[in-house]
């Protein structure tokens, strides 16, 4: 459900409601029940990408439910999650249209893997790699895949499989209910290990 009605609700529910803002680095590390249900991560994202729910609002939730409630490392977490929007925004104002880049940020040059099956596997969810599937088939079948996955998958699909890391990018940039051109580029292009950064396997 759309809108800022729903978005806030949402920030309701997680933070004030069900106190899963206290748990959640144990949910998005997987301690509990790792990728399933509502609950594994905030899911704040779809409506931040449209402007319904900002990550101011969501700041000043967060502080007020610390000084409420309770401050830990999960209360932390999720803001610290915050700064990276701002990141990767800041990120693509640096380095322009070079995130959209072959070589990605650094120009380095590659040899990717033209193979239009390994390419079909993945984006199908059909890899063998039951992590990796399972996040695919989740984004195919509800828009959604959470961060970690989105990682996991992108390190796949490039590390492993040696596709275009900008198949990739694009094919999120189609199916993502929370797509954000900064988040999402600098993200695979990360991935791809074209930053001149550490590289994620």
């Amino acid at each position: 459900e759309g809108g800022e009605t729903a978005a806030l609700r949402r920030l309701k529910y997680y933070l004030w409601d069900s106190n899963c803002v206290a748990r959640y680095l144990e949910t998005r590390h997987g301690t509990r029940r790792g990728f399933l249900g509502g609950d594994y991560t905030t899911k704040f994202s779809p409506w931040m990408a449209l402007g319904c729910l900002s990550a101011r609002k969501i700041y000043h939730e967060i502080a007020a439910y610390e000084r409420a409630r309770t401050a830990n490392r999960s209360t932390y977490w999720v803001v610290y999650e915050l700064l990276w929007r701002d990141f990767y925004r800041f990120y693509g104002c640096k380095h322009g249209n070079r995130i959209f880049f072959a070589g990605g940020i650094i120009g380095q040059a590659q040899s990717w893997n033209p193979d239009g099956e390994a390419w079909r596997r993945w984006r199908e969810g059909q890899t063998g790699m039951p992590l990796v599937d399972a996040n695919m088939r989740e984004l195919k079948a509800t828009g959604w895949m959470s961060g970690k996955g989105r990682q996991c998958v992108a390190s796949y699909l490039t590390l492993d499989l040696r596709v275009d890391w900008r198949r990739g990018a694009d094919h999120f940039e189609s199916v993502l209910l929370d797509y954000d051109v900064c988040s999402n580029w600098a993200n695979w292009v990360s991935a791809a290990g074209l930053t001149g950064g550490r590289v994620n396997r």
